[in-house]
């Protein structure tokens, strides 16, 4: 997933609920370094792959860590739901 598609996808899904302006700003900012440290761990990861197993380095970089960093940012973005947007509904965010 391209970098800046990434942090879009993050930011707007912290964005588009509704939320105090001040809570969802500290999410984002601190989500967004916390995206890109596990981005640098990422590519650390591929290059020890690439040059030790390159045979697996195909599947790691075009499958595992793409769908690692979506369900991180995906459960980023739940977390966010349900600490931040229940209390302040004072309702499930399932049943919102």
């Amino acid at each position: 997933m391209h970098r800046h598609l990434r942090d879009a996808h993050f930011s707007g899904g912290a964005d588009v609920v509704p939320g105090l302006v001040a809570v969802a700003s500290c999410w984002i900012y601190l989500g967004l370094p916390a995206l890109y440290l596990f981005n640098v761990l990422r590519i650390i990861f591929l290059t020890v792959v690439g040059v030790y197993y390159h045979d697996l380095f195909d599947f790691m970089h075009l499958y595992f860590w793409q769908a690692t960093l979506i369900l991180m940012i995906t459960s980023v973005w739940v977390m966010w739901i349900l600490l931040v947007v229940s209390r302040e509904k004072k309702t499930p965010a399932f049943l919102a």
